[in-house]
């Protein structure tokens, strides 16, 4: 068994969420005051590429940690390496400092999403063209304001608990296996821990379902 064929269908998924993420962004930075209905209706179409794209990637994780619990010990370490380390550039590769893990991808598809639905709603109801250009400024504004702060970053709402009712990000169960904290930690803090919707008394509460504490483990900030 291999987590090969996996890997191979995570490749495309990313690189159809970069495009779809790009397409859309440069309609809604356009230089116009106001969006014509093609374009809306475009945003449209790349809204539910986005949403089918970030339920596919997270089917995608799930079975790979399914696949890694699956496994012999002795492969555990080095699966769990190439895991944390997908498509991870070279150190002298200059692509390296922007690199994302792939369950990254996941926030940012949904930060766009939720970037189009405040421009299409805000475009398609406003009743006159002045009010049309206001709320694309502001749209627009806001967009920018996420860019700056969290499209990139982990204060973006993690789809996990959104609207959409997508299904949260399983994480793996951790018994104070050094080796596999990496992998561990990365799944939660993706799927909880920054998530800044769920209240730290929820967050102390999933992870002691997840984990149990052993002495070496980094620190829990909450």
């Amino acid at each position: 068994m291999s987590s090969g064929p996996i890997r191979q269908m995570i490749g495309p998924t990313i690189k159809f969420i970069k495009n779809t993420i790009n397409e859309s962004h440069n309609i809604i930075t356009a230089q116009q005051e106001i969006l014509e209905d093609p374009q809306i209706n475009r945003l449209r179409t790349l809204r539910k590429q986005l949403s089918s794209s970030i339920v596919r990637l997270d089917s995608l994780n799930r079975e790979w940690l399914g696949f890694m619990r699956q496994i012999d010990p002795e492969n555990l370490v080095a699966e769990e390496r190439i895991y944390d380390n997908f498509q991870r550039p070279g150190e002298n590769d200059p692509q390296v400092g922007a690199y994302k893990h792939f369950t990254e991808w996941v926030i940012e598809a949904q930060a766009m999403v939720d970037t189009i639905d405040d421009i299409i709603e805000r475009d398609t109801n406003s009743s006159n063209h002045q009010s049309r250009a206001r709320s694309r400024s502001a749209s627009l504004h806001s967009g920018r304001s996420q860019n700056s702060q969290g499209l990139h970053a982990q204060e973006t709402r993690n789809p996990a608990y959104d609207s959409f009712k997508i299904a949260p990000m399983e994480i793996p169960k951790f018994f104070g296996e050094q080796e596999k904290w990496t992998s561990f930690w990365q799944c939660f803090e993706l799927a909880i821990h920054n998530n800044p919707n769920i209240p730290d008394a929820l967050k102390i509460h999933h992870l002691c379902n997840s984990r149990y504490f052993m002495d070496m483990s980094p620190p829990l900030l909450f």
